[in-house]
């Protein structure tokens, strides 16, 4: 088609094209998880991701468009906070055991390259 943006359907709503990529996704992801309830609705697994404005691919970004520019744009992490079954995995950026986890991936790293 020699064009961009295709996957955004303006005419229904979604000029965006990550948005729809993601809706269309999620409509049908829960099913294919064999999740019971999907979405932002009670007993549903509470899973979600945070996205940080700082972050340079969302810089100047129109809330209606931040997705674009998580997909399409920058490839350094732009969560501040990520749950998990609702439980916290990310905080402020940081894992809650990332001192840990990087000690041992240091060892294990050292151990790799007969450093240790």
């Amino acid at each position: 088609k020699r064009q961009r943006n295709v996957a955004a359907a303006p005419a229904l709503g979604q000029s965006a094209t990550a948005a729809r990529l993601f809706n269309t996704a999620l409509s049908a992801g829960g099913q294919a998880a064999g999740q019971i309830a999907w979405g932002l609705v009670q007993g549903a697994r509470a899973d979600a991701l945070v996205l940080d404005p700082r972050s340079p691919a969302l810089l100047g970004m129109p809330r209606t468009h931040c997705l674009d520019g998580l997909v399409f744009s920058g490839g350094e992490p732009a969560f501040c906070e990520v749950l998990v079954a609702g439980r916290v995995a990310l905080q402020n950026g940081i894992h809650p055991q990332n001192e840990t986890i990087a000690g041992r991936f240091a060892s294990v790293m050292d151990t790799l390259w007969g450093q240790g």
